[in-house]
């Protein structure tokens, strides 16, 4: 079944689904990034108000559905609890990488210690 939702202000930059595919998040340029329920289409949180993420992601483990990261233009990763809707971390900019490289979105260490999103 395909639905369609307009509920943002501007254009959307990203969309993930959670594991079970019940969530999804979205960041667009209005600078909020949003989790919203799949089935209902109603939104349960916004999170990073104020700040233009480029994308978003939740943690690929099952049991780690919770959190959030956003990639945000002030070249930080910002992860919050999806739960609570509180911001965990804010990490600092990831080293430079060579000319012309560039991460994969959504990259976690198996041991969830380091992430790019």
């Amino acid at each position: 079944m395909q639905r369609e939702r307009r509920a943002r202000a501007q254009g959307v930059r990203d969309i993930n689904f959670s594991n079970d595919g019940r969530r999804f998040l979205s960041s667009s340029y209005d600078k909020v990034v949003k989790l919203w329920d799949t089935e209902t289409g109603q939104v349960i949180t916004s999170l990073g108000e104020g700040k233009m993420f480029f994308c978003a992601k939740f943690h690929p483990d099952d049991s780690k559905q919770n959190v959030v990261m956003g990639g945000c233009q002030d070249k930080k990763v910002y992860q919050w609890d999806s739960n609570t809707g509180d911001l965990v971390q804010a990490r600092a900019p990831l080293p430079a990488l060579p000319a012309g490289a560039r991460p994969p979105a959504g990259c976690t260490a198996p041991d969830g210690g380091s992430a790019a999103v």
